[in-house]
C-alpha cells in the first residue's frame, strides 16, 4: 500500500530540489551589464542680440536728413543648443512734434518723420552670404518681419549673423523737421 505521507513529502522534495536546482543553473548562466553615470539635460534655445546676454543693444540717430543713410551693425546669434525660428517685430512709438524751427510745416500733433522715414534690413556672414531680409520701407508700414522657418536666415543666425539696419529719409520734408520717434526692434527666436 502506498503511503500517503511518504508519497507527499517525496512529491514536497522533488519541487523543492527542482527549485533549487533551477536556481542554481540560472545563477551559473546569469550576466548583468550596468549602464550608470548617465545624465539627461534639457535642450535651450537663447538668442544673443549683439555682445550681451541678455541684450543691452541701443542707439541713436540724431540730425537725420534726407540724402543720408544712418547705420545699425549688430550680431544676431544663436547661443543655443537648440536653433530655431528667427523673426522680429519693427515698429515706431513716441512719435513727437519736439523743435518747430522755422519751415516747419506741421506742428501739430504727432510727429511725421516715423511717417516718412524708410529702414532696411539685410542679414550677411563672414563667408560674403547676405539676404535682404526687408527692402527700404516705410517705418509706419512695418510690423512682424518673419523668415520661414528653415530660411536662408534662420542658417545664417543659427551660425552667426550680423545684421544691418539702414535708416533713410529721403521722402522727408520740411513736415519732418525737428520731429523724433522711437524705433522698438524686438528678436524672437522659435523652436521649429
Amino acid at each position: 500500500m502506498i503511503n500517503i505521507k511518504k508519497l507527499f513529502f517525496a512529491t514536497v522534495l522533488a519541487i523543492a530540489l527542482g527549485i533549487s536546482t533551477t536556481t542554481i543553473t540560472r545563477a551559473l548562466l546569469q550576466d548583468t551589464e550596468t549602464s550608470s553615470g548617465n545624465t539627461v539635460k534639457g535642450g535651450s534655445i537663447n538668442l544673443r542680440v549683439g555682445d550681451q546676454d541678455p541684450s543691452t543693444l541701443a542707439f541713436t540717430f540724431n540730425n537725420v536728413v534726407p540724402g543720408e543713410i544712418h547705420q545699425l551693425w549688430t550680431e544676431v546669434a544663436k547661443d543655443g543648443g537648440i536653433g530655431g525660428n528667427f523673426w522680429m517685430e519693427i515698429s515706431s512709438s513716441n512719435s513727437l512734434e519736439l523743435d518747430n524751427p522755422e519751415g516747419e510745416t506741421d506742428i501739430l500733433g504727432e510727429g511725421d518723420l516715423d511717417d516718412c522715414a524708410e529702414i532696411q534690413i539685410m542679414f550677411d556672414d563672414d563667408a560674403g552670404t547676405e539676404v535682404l531680409a526687408i527692402p527700404f520701407s516705410s517705418v509706419s508700414s512695418l510690423g512682424s518681419i518673419d523668415s520661414v522657418a528653415g530660411s536662408q536666415i534662420d542658417a545664417l543666425v543659427d551660425a552667426g549673423a550680423r545684421m544691418n539696419l539702414q535708416l533713410r529719409t529721403d521722402s522727408c520734408g520740411n513736415e519732418a523737421m525737428g520731429d523724433a520717434f522711437d524705433l522698438d526692434l524686438i528678436f524672437h527666436l522659435d523652436q521649429v
